[in-house]
């Protein structure tokens, strides 16, 4: 029996504890999930702090980012994909400049640029007589980059001899020079490039399908720039800096680039990549005579596209000049977005909602040019 004004430990207070303590223990685990997901965007953003020269800040960029730091360090073989001009050549760059091979060369080779004969005396090297050209030994690339990296581009331009050549130092690590007997060993990575689909290319004879299997172990594939086009502005500002010097006589250097030009450079399909976009952005720096780059300046390939007769949407329109109003502004404050601010007459804060809805965020760093 209970002393007066005391109650025992019922079963209403086990139900009592057990109703708190559930809600509880999912707090608890949320609060630990949490904690994961902030440790784990920690890791991440570490992970995509590697060197590089590449102009992005897309997430597709962002993604090849993290894989460099995660590739990079160690010796995997990796295969680059992609369309010609996408910058292939600088993911292999960054890929040897985050590995420990660092302090060794990088040597590149075009294996469409040679004959098979060259290729091989590129690559092996060859002896004194191989050939009719062959006057005197030459060392070839596996044998000067041992301990660094070699940049194979257009490996589905390889004939079957060659692709087979490459097999073996990809897995044994020894090969011949062209014409010799000598059996030579070589520490190489080997990172590969291609703007061909290689398992077509095997289906259709003309590629090895276990040659593809060692270099593809880490596929990398540099997105076309219509699928980053938010990038556009970064790389444009790039660009203007890279060939600014172009601009000689009596015209003003290039600050930078009209609302109208950046709005038809942005719905503009650039079938030439990265490469096309640079070589407009010289040619407006060349012929151009104003501080901005405007529509004028730009090849009739990226303001051509006019809208068909009748075709009127008035929202889009509308939206179109708001956001060209905002980047003017942005132009006479010089890219800082506070100036911007005062200049409308509206609080930063809003100013940066308004700029997210209508995608104006690139701006922010490639307006500034100086």
């Amino acid at each position: 029996m209970a002393a007066a004004g005391v109650e025992w430990f019922t079963a209403s207070h086990i139900n009592l504890l057990a109703s708190i303590a559930a809600p509880t223990a999912v707090a608890l685990e949320l609060a630990r999930y949490v904690g994961w997901l902030e440790g784990e965007n920690r890791r991440l953003t570490e992970a995509i702090n590697v060197e590089h020269d590449m102009i992005g800040r897309s997430e597709k960029m962002q993604e090849i980012y993290r894989k460099i730091g995660r590739v990079g360090p160690s010796k995997t073989t990796v295969l680059i994909t992609g369309e010609s001009g996408t910058g292939k050549e600088l993911v292999a760059q960054a890929m040897h400049r985050n590995s420990p091979r660092a302090g060794k060369g990088l040597y590149a080779v075009n294996c469409g640029a040679f004959t098979e004969e060259l290729l091989g005396s590129e690559l092996f090297g060859h002896e004194r007589g191989a050939f009719t050209s062959a006057h005197s030994l030459r060392k070839g690339l596996f044998e000067i980059a041992d301990g660094g990296t070699i940049f194979l581009d257009e490996i589905g331009e390889c004939s079957k001899k060659m692709q087979e050549k490459l097999l073996r130092v990809l897995q044994e690590g020894e090969f011949k020079r062209e014409g010799g007997n000598a059996v030579l060993k070589t520490d190489v990575r080997v990172v590969a490039a291609t703007n061909v689909d290689l398992q077509k290319a095997i289906k259709e004879g003309r590629f090895r399908d276990d040659l593809f299997y060692r270099l593809n172990l880490v596929q990398i594939h540099m997105p076309c720039l219509a699928e980053r086009r938010q990038d556009i502005p970064l790389l444009a500002a790039h660009f203007i800096k890279k060939h600014g010097y172009i601009r000689t006589g009596p015209y003003p250097p290039v600050q930078g680039i009209t609302p109208e030009a950046h709005r038809l450079m942005a719905s503009y399909d650039w079938p030439g990549n990265v490469r096309e976009l640079e070589n407009v952005i010289q040619v407006a720096i060349t012929l151009g005579s104003s501080l901005y780059i405007g529509k004028d300046d730009l090849p009739k390939e990226v303001t051509g596209k006019s809208t068909e007769p009748g075709e009127f949407d008035f929202e889009k329109e509308m939206l179109a000049c708001k956001k060209a109003l905002y980047e003017k502004a942005l132009l006479i404050a010089n890219g800082d977005r506070k100036v911007e601010a005062r200049i409308i007459g509206v609080h930063p804060t809003h100013l940066a909602l308004v700029c997210k809805q209508l995608d104006c965020s690139p701006w922010i760093d490639s307006m500034r040019l100086n």
